[in-house]
C-alpha cells in the first residue's frame, strides 16, 4: 500500500535548498574577491572537514541524548547564525562559514534520520526513501533557485535571502514537528510521574533502538556537493583486514582522492572559461537531476563490479574531456559541458549505490568505514589540488586526477579477478 509523505518530512526542504545554494556560492564568493585555486581548495577542504567532524560528533551526541527535535531546530539556528557571519565578505568569514555550515547541516540532517528511525520502525526503508526523495528534489530546487538569482542579486542580498530561508527552516521545523514535541513533553511528564511501563526501559528496547540507528545512518545517500552526506557508524567493531578488503579500501581511497582533485576545482575552471555563475548552477543541477532519476535503477544492478569499473572508465573519459575543453571551439564547449554533467550524474548514482551494496553485504559497520574512507580521499584530494594549482596549473591537476582514478580502476579489476 502506498504511504503518503508525512508533513514533517518537508521540514528538511529548507536545509537541502540552503546546501545546494551555498555549496556553489561560497566558491563563487572566494573567486569574486580575488581567490584562486589554492583558496578554493581550502574552502572545499574545510567543508569536507566540517562534514566529517559533524557526522562523527552529532551521531554520537544524538544517540546518547535522544534529543532529536532539539537537534533538528538547533541545526537550523546554527545555520542562521553562520550565515550572518557571511555579511562580512572576507576570506576569513568564508573559510569559517565553509566549515560551520556543513557542520550544522549535519545536526539537522541526522536528527531527521533519527526521528524517522524512532517513529517508523515497522516501515523504516520505505519512509527513509521518502525522506531522501524530499531532500533530493529540494536540492535540485535549490540549484534552480541559485541559477535564477545569482546573476540578478548582489552578494549582500543573496546572503539576506539565505538567512531568511534558514529562519523559515526554524519556523517550519517547529510547526511540522509540533506533534513530536508534544509527544515528548507528555512522555516526559508521564515518566516523571512514574507511569511509563517498565517494559519501555527494558534491555530489549535499548537493543532494538541501537540496532535501528546504524540502519538509519546507512540509508542516507547525500556527498557534499551532489545532495548526499557522509555516513559513519556509531559503533565500529574492528576485525582483521583481509587482502581483498585492503585492496577495496585502497581502490575507494584513490577513487575519491581523484574526485577531490578534480571536482574541488571544477567551478574555478568553469569561471576561467568565462561561464557566468547562473550557468554553473544549471550545470550542477543537470548532474543532480540525472543522479536522482538514476538512483532507483542503480539499486537494481546485478553485475556490481561491471558497473563500478565502467563508471570509473567513463569518469576518466570525462576528466580527459576537461583537459581538451580549453582547446575546443567555443560553439562546442557548452554542449560538451552539458554532456559532462549528464554522464557525471549517471555515473555518480551507480558509484555511490554500488559501493554501499558492496559494503552492506560484508557488514553494517562496513558501510560507515567505506564512507569514512571516501571522505578522507575527498579531503586529501581537495587539499592537494590547491597545492598543485599554486605550484603548477589546473591542467596538471586534472591529469594527476586521471592517473589516480586509473589506479583505482586497476585495483577494482584486481579485486574482481
Amino acid at each position: 500500500m502506498r504511504v503518503n509523505i508525512p508533513p514533517s518530512f518537508f521540514a528538511i526542504a529548507p536545509l537541502k535548498i540552503l546546501g545546494a545554494v551555498t555549496s556553489t556560492l561560497l566558491v563563487l564568493a572566494v573567486i569574486a574577491i580575488g581567490g584562486g585555486g589554492e583558496e578554493v581548495a581550502i574552502v572545499m577542504s574545510l567543508a569536507l572537514a566540517g562534514n566529517l567532524s559533524g557526522v562523527l560528533l552529532w551521531s554520537r551526541v544524538l544517540s546518547y541524548s535522544r534529543k532529536y527535535v532539539t537537534g533538528y531546530i538547533g541545526g537550523y539556528v546554527g545555520i542562521f547564525i553562520t550565515l550572518i557571519l557571511l555579511y562580512d565578505k572576507s576570506i576569513t568569514s568564508i573559510y569559517v562559514a565553509s566549515f560551520l555550515l556543513i557542520f550544522m547541516m549535519n545536526l539537522t540532517y541526522l536528527s531527521a534520520m533519527f526521528l524517522v528511525a524512532e517513529e517508523y520502525r515497522d516501515k523504516l526503508g520505505e519512509m527513509m526513501s521518502k525522506l531522501e526523495s524530499v531532500g533530493g528534489w529540494a536540492w535540485v530546487a535549490g540549484l534552480g533557485i541559485g541559477a535564477a538569482i545569482v546573476d540578478l542579486l548582489d552578494y549582500i542580498t543573496l546572503i539576506t535571502l539565505l538567512t531568511l530561508i534558514s529562519f523559515i527552516g526554524i519556523l517550519l521545523s517547529i510547526v511540522l514537528l509540533a506533534p513530536s514535541i508534544i509527544k515528548r513533553v507528555i512522555e516526559g511528564f508521564k515518566k516523571d510521574l512514574g507511569l511509563l511501563p517498565l517494559l519501555d526501559m527494558s534491555l530489549q528496547k535499548i537493543i532494538e533502538y541501537e540496532e535501528t540507528i546504524p540502519e538509519t545512518i546507512l540509508s542516507g545517500i547525500h556527498v557534499i556537493f551532489s545532495g548526499s552526506i557522509m555516513n559513519f557508524p556509531i559503533y565500529i567493531r574492528f576485525r582483521g583486514i583481509s587482502r581483498e578488503r585492503l585492496l577495496l579500501y585502497s581502490a575507494i581511497l584513490t577513487q575519491f582522492l581523484a574526485f577531490g582533485l578534480v571536482y574541488s576545482q571544477l567551478i574555478t575552471y568553469l569561471k576561467g572559461l568565462g561561464y557566468v555563475d547562473s550557468f554553473i548552477y544549471i550545470f550542477s543541477m543537470v548532474g543532480s537531476v540525472v543522479s536522482a532519476l538514476m538512483y532507483p535503477r542503480a539499486g537494481k544492478v546485478t553485475t556490481i563490479s561491471k558497473y563500478l569499473i565502467s563508471s570509473n572508465i567513463l569518469r576518466i573519459a570525462l576528466f580527459i574531456m576537461l583537459i581538451i575543453l580549453e582547446y575546443t571551439p567555443p560553439i562546442l564547449k557548452t554542449a560538451i559541458l552539458i554532456l559532462f554533467a549528464v554522464i557525471d550524474g549517471y555515473t555518480w548514482a551507480y558509484i555511490v549505490i554500488i559501493l554501499n551494496l558492496i559494503a552492506i553485504k560484508h557488514s553494517k559497520e562496513e558501510v560507515g568505514i567505506s564512507n569514512f574512507i571516501r571522505n578522507i580521499g575527498n579531503l586529501i584530494g581537495a587539499f592537494a589540488s590547491g597545492l598543485i594549482i599554486s605550484l603548477f596549473n589546473i591542467e596538471l591537476n586534472f591529469f594527476i586526477g586521471i592517473i589516480v582514478l586509473s589506479l583505482s580502476t586497476i585495483l577494482y579489476v584486481r579485486i574482481v579477478k
